[in-house]
């Protein structure tokens, strides 16, 4: 486990950078996500994904809502138009309106039939998530859709995605009970990894600071990081 001056010094390299101005950044920020979906579609596909990331989640449905629209066939249109119902998923569950809303998008996806295995892993991996959600706990729901997530970076192993979502996951279904936050850790380490590979996506430098600004860690780490910063941080 790391020490807690370790979860210091990553704080204080984040706030360094500059978070307060993340907003400002992320019109620069892009997300890349392969498709098969028409070329025409695929940059505002992308767009939307990093809405998702930027916690935009409604402007990213009507992002993938028109990408569906332009190209009926983009399965990932409507895998996307139910990610974004899923919201903010360290805060809470989607609405039960939301959820069934996102269950029949995936529907749709599964019905029109996805060209690649990925595209299909991708739409199976979500669905664990929103299949049963009026009878199975959120809690439950998060886990399979966690363990989907740690098969998708298993069979792509290269997909920067994957391993993003995988470790905002981890932050999800953390049990709230575990003092010792193995998954905070854990994502964190992941999340580590891909800020060095790209320090300009749109969720990464996000899901890291909410790993480390986590209960009993918030006093002693992100406030001490703004304090050496001498900025203003943001709380997310």
């Amino acid at each position: 486990m790391k020490s807690k001056f370790a979860l210091v010094a990553s704080v204080v390299v984040l706030v360094l950078r500059g978070v307060p101005s993340l907003a400002q950044e992320d019109k620069l920020r892009k997300v890349s996500f392969p498709t098969s979906c028409d070329a025409r579609v695929q940059a505002q596909f992308e767009r939307g994904m990093a809405m998702v990331h930027s916690y935009s989640f409604t402007e990213a449905g009507k992002v993938f809502d028109a990408v569906a629209r332009q190209d009926p066939n983009c399965v990932m249109a409507y895998w996307g138009y139910a990610v974004s119902l899923l919201g903010d998923s360290l805060s809470g569950p989607p609405s039960p309106k939301n959820a069934q809303m996102a269950r029949y998008a995936l529907e749709k996806a599964r019905a029109l039939g996805a060209k690649t295995q990925r595209e299909s892993d991708w739409i199976e991996a979500l669905s664990a998530y929103y299949r049963g959600h009026d009878k199975v706990s959120v809690e439950d729901r998060l886990l399979a859709f966690t363990k989907a997530m740690e098969q998708m970076t298993q069979r792509y192993p290269d997909d920067f995605e994957a391993w993003a979502f995988y470790a905002l996951m981890l932050q999800a279904s953390a049990p709230k009970t575990d003092l010792s936050y193995a998954n905070q850790l854990k994502a964190a380490a992941i999340l580590e990894k891909l800020f060095q590979q790209n320090p300009q996506h749109p969720g990464v430098e996000r899901y890291l600071l909410r790993a480390y600004d986590y209960p009993h860690w918030r006093v002693d780490s992100l406030a001490l990081g703004c304090v050496l910063a001498s900025i203003p941080c943001r709380i997310w």
